[in-house]
């Protein structure tokens, strides 16, 4: 069984390679395939089809995104809040542990992700199936609910306007606002 695993993730990194390297219209499924260093049989054999790629890949990011959080929150020593500060405090690159340089890479492999999920809306469900896991997080951070869900949204707005290229804010107002929510997020 780790064999399997294993080959999963050769492909999943090569994927991840090609993505941080290169421009997503040039990536093929044979461009993968070459990359990852298997036949197309054994690409086939651990994948059906691209949506299989792009749902493993989505889902292996988020899971690492989530043990960002995880990790971060449990370092942070007030409970209010900490969800938030957690998601703030890695968007600002200014965690508790260590620098994050994770986050960088896992930002920008979500928003391609992001880009090809958006163009095939039933691989959305991946996203979905985390932010329901997330939820749980800000449902019991100590906030009010009010409170905790418009701080949630605000990131994830700043998130998404970076993604999709409509960001028009400058890198320090990011910043400060990102501050502010840290702050906000402090006090019931």
């Amino acid at each position: 069984m780790q064999k399997h695993e294993d080959k999963i993730n050769q492909i999943l990194d090569s994927v991840e390679n090609l993505l941080l390297n290169s421009n997503i219209s040039e990536i093929s499924l044979n461009k993968i395939i070459t990359e990852s260093g298997l036949s197309k049989g054994g690409f086939f054999h651990y994948f059906k089809n691209k949506d299989d790629l792009i749902i493993a890949l989505t889902e292996r990011s988020m899971e690492i995104y989530k043990t960002l959080i995880i990790d971060e929150m449990n370092l942070d020593p007030n409970p209010i809040g900490r969800f938030i500060r957690a998601q703030a405090r890695l968007m600002l690159g200014n965690t508790i542990s260590k620098p994050c340089y994770e986050y960088e890479r896992l930002e920008t492999i979500g928003q391609v992700l992001l880009l090809s999920l958006m163009a095939n809306p039933k691989l959305l469900d991946t996203y979905r199936k985390c932010y329901s896991d997330f939820e749980q997080f800000y449902r019991n951070d100590g906030l009010a609910l009010s409170k905790s869900m418009l701080l949630n949204c605000a990131i994830d707005g700043l998130w998404m306007a970076k993604s999709i290229g409509v960001q028009i804010h400058s890198k320090e107002e990011i910043n400060e606002l990102l501050e502010e929510i840290i702050r906000s997020s402090s006090e019931k």
